[in-house]
C-alpha cells in the first residue's frame, strides 16, 4: 500500500493540506492504473473506496434496463465514490475509464483509520468532502430547476396551441 498524493496540492480544494496531511493519506491510499473503457465500480456493486483521479478521465453513467446514460465525465483533482465513505451504500453509478486513467483508491476502512488516529486530517478530509458533496448538490439542484422550468414553459405552450373543445348541446 501506499501512493504518491503531493499531486493534491496543485488542487484548490485541497489547499487546507498540509505536508503531514499528505503523508498520513498517502500511507493508507493505494495507486491503480485502469486502461482505456476498463470497469471501476459498477452500480449496484458494494461500495468500499472512493477514488481521485490522479491521471485522465473517467465518465459517470446511469444504468438502466437496456442503456447506460453518461451523467458525468470528471478528471484530475476531481474524486468519486465519496458517498459509500459516509453512508456504504451500493454504487449509485457505473464509473469507466476514459482513456488511461491513474487513480487513487482510498478505502473505507482508511477513512475509518484517519478518522480515529489522526482527527487533524480526518477533520480536513471530511471538510473536502463536504465541500465537494455541497457543490455537486447545488450543481444538481440548478440542472432540476432548470428542466423543471423548460418543462412548464412547454406546458404552457401546448395550452395555448390546443384547439378549444366544442361545448355539448
Amino acid at each position: 500500500m501506499g501512493a504518491d498524493l503531493y499531486f493534491l496540492i496543485e488542487y484548490p480544494i485541497y489547499r487546507d493540506f498540509e505536508a503531514e496531511d499528505i503523508e498520513v493519506l498517502s500511507g493508507l491510499c493505494e495507486d491503480k492504473s485502469y486502461s482505456d473503457k476498463e470497469t471501476i465500480v459498477k452500480e449496484g456493486d458494494p461500495g468500499d473506496a472512493m477514488f481521485i483521479i490522479k491521471k485522465g478521465s473517467v465518465k459517470i453513467y446511469k444504468e438502466t434496463k437496456n442503456r447506460r446514460k453518461l451523467i458525468a465525465l470528471i478528471s484530475e483533482g476531481e474524486f468519486f465514490g465519496e458517498m459509500t465513505l459516509i453512508d456504504s451504500s451500493p454504487r449509485s453509478a457505473t464509473v469507466v475509464a476514459n482513456g488511461p486513467a491513474e487513480l487513487v483508491r482510498f478505502s473505507t476502512r482508511a477513512f475509518n483509520e484517519i478518522k480515529t488516529n489522526y482527527s487533524k486530517t480526518g477533520f480536513k478530509v471530511v471538510g473536502v468532502l463536504l465541500k465537494f458533496m455541497s457543490h455537486r448538490i447545488r450543481r444538481t439542484t440548478k440542472k432540476a430547476a432548470s428542466l423543471l422550468k423548460g418543462r412548464r414553459k412547454k406546458k404552457k405552450a401546448s395550452k395555448k396551441t390546443a384547439r378549444p373543445r366544442k361545448k355539448k348541446k
